[in-house]
């Protein structure tokens, strides 16, 4: 879900790049770092916005309070939390459903580092035509706020209610009637709710599962009010503003992208989730005829 981000995620992951600079050692390890970024986030109480007013209002707030309590929760990540050597670090599909991994994996295939949805489609043609090499970086530096969008897909740390959530939000918004059901977004429902409940962040299924008991047990039948309460305030702040989602501009070039790439394909089925699949069967397709010359 593009649009619903935690606005302490970013703040959290500069805070451990900075100690991990200054600290270097065990820091420098991506599986250190990004236990110690679920660490503290599970220490800091959530702030999910979904539109790009919501996160521009958490930018001008004063952060001096903030920054303090993220760095008290980094270094105390680091000074105790103890990683397992043979943990695994893998979680359900469900969990990864998220288009900014599909664009990384894209990015790795087309041996461009910061390929954006709008080049996406060319890049395409030309890496399956030879009108380029793959293998060279040619795009330029990310934007800021594609750096921000790409961060999640770098990260293995889930949100344990995020899915439990959505799912519930979306069966209650089922039995609305079609008209009501156009004047809500998923997107704002699922902030809302998720800046109300803990946080219980995790890098893996075991993890992941545990955190979902302890919700079970602990907030009972206060997690479907939660959602109920978001819903209705969903509503309202549609009537009231119908502001645009974040990253609406990034979304719209994907979508522009996928369109783009269903005439190039010539099916129906290419979309973000398929293709990445596309694009390396392809590939593969080329190397193959390439090796038959």
């Amino acid at each position: 879900m593009e649009s619903c981000r935690n606005f302490l995620l970013d703040l959290v992951v500069q805070q451990v790049e900075a100690q991990a600079a200054e600290q270097g050692g065990r820091l420098q390890q991506p599986t250190s770092k990004n236990e110690i970024i679920v660490y503290a986030l599970n220490q800091l109480p959530p702030i999910y916005v979904a539109t790009e007013k919501d996160w521009q209002i958490q930018v001008n707030q004063p952060l001096a309070s903030l920054r303090t309590s993220i760095e008290d929760a980094v270094c105390y990540a680091i000074e105790n939390l103890w990683i397992n050597p043979f943990r695994t670090f893998q979680v359900h599909p469900a969990e990864q459903e998220l288009p900014a991994l599909t664009l990384l994996r894209l990015q790795k295939l087309l041996g461009q580092e910061t390929l954006t949805w709008r080049q996406l489609p060319e890049t395409v043609q030309n890496a399956l035509e030879y009108r380029t090499p793959t293998t060279q970086t040619i795009s330029p530096p990310f934007s800021a706020e594609y750096l921000s969008y790409m961060l999640p897909a770098r990260l293995n740390c889930y949100h344990a209610l995020r899915l439990p959530v959505t799912r519930l939000a979306i069966e209650k918004l089922n039995r609305f009637p079609p008209e009501v059901i156009k004047q809500v977004r998923i997107e704002e429902i699922v902030a809302m709710a998720l800046s109300q409940l803990p946080p219980m962040y995790a890098s893996n299924t075991e993890d992941l599962l545990s955190h979902r008991q302890r919700a079970k047990q602990e907030l009972g039948t206060k997690f479907e009010r939660i959602v109920d309460l978001a819903v209705q305030s969903a509503r309202k702040e549609f009537f009231n503003q119908g502001l645009p989602l974040l990253f609406h501009q990034i979304k719209a070039e994907r979508r522009q992208a996928m369109s783009l790439l269903k005439r190039y394909f010539q099916s129906d089925q290419v979309n973000w989730r398929t293709c990445g699949d596309f694009v390396e069967n392809a590939l593969g397709e080329v190397k193959e005829q390439s090796k038959r010359r």
